[in-house]
């Protein structure tokens, strides 16, 4: 394991504060808290957080269920040979107008093929919510995702750049 020397400066984020945590117990002659150094570790090589997502849908009536139904299906069929996908979320705009928030938010996603392989895509998604003090009654309206335009790009491209122009159209 590769050590800084004393008193180098590491960042102020929760792995640097985790990797000097570690390299403080480490230093102990006796391991104590063996499992504690074990945690460490784990947060240190591991991903930063594992999401599930789990699909709901919520419509106004049954004919809109129905057509939404075969959406939900293609856009399963969609992610068939994915074995993982990391979001990267850029800086969200936003505005309101007439009761109503909305947002524009880029992402980046980068999926992983079951066959091994990586694919690469730049989109905007357009989130909604009504004006809470404006839902007085049940059943309330959550933000929701109200579109999506997504488009795959070449692994190589510069994300950051076409995420800060993608929502600029929408």
């Amino acid at each position: 394991m590769l050590r800084p020397s004393r008193g180098a400066a590491l960042d102020r984020s929760w792995q640097a504060h985790a990797l000097r945590l570690l390299l403080r117990l480490q230093q102990k002659a006796d391991y104590a808290l063996a499992p504690d150094i074990q945690a460490v570790e784990a947060k240190l090589v591991g991903a930063p957080f594992t999401v599930t997502l789990r699909l709901v849908a919520v419509a106004e009536s049954a004919a809109t269920l129905d057509a939404t139904r075969g959406e939900l299906a293609q856009f399963q069929q969609g992610y068939a040979t994915t074995s993982s996908v990391q979001l990267n979320i850029g800086s969200v705009h936003s505005g309101a107008a007439a009761g109503n928030y909305y947002g524009m938010v880029p992402v980046t996603v980068r999926a992983a093929t079951t066959g091994g392989g990586t694919q690469t895509f730049v989109g905007c998604y357009t989130v909604h919510l009504g004006e809470p003090a404006n839902q007085a009654v049940p059943p309330f309206q959550p933000m929701a995702i109200q579109a999506a335009h997504i488009q795959q790009v070449p692994n190589a491209a510069n994300t950051g750049v076409l995420m800060n122009v993608v929502c600029d159209d929408r």
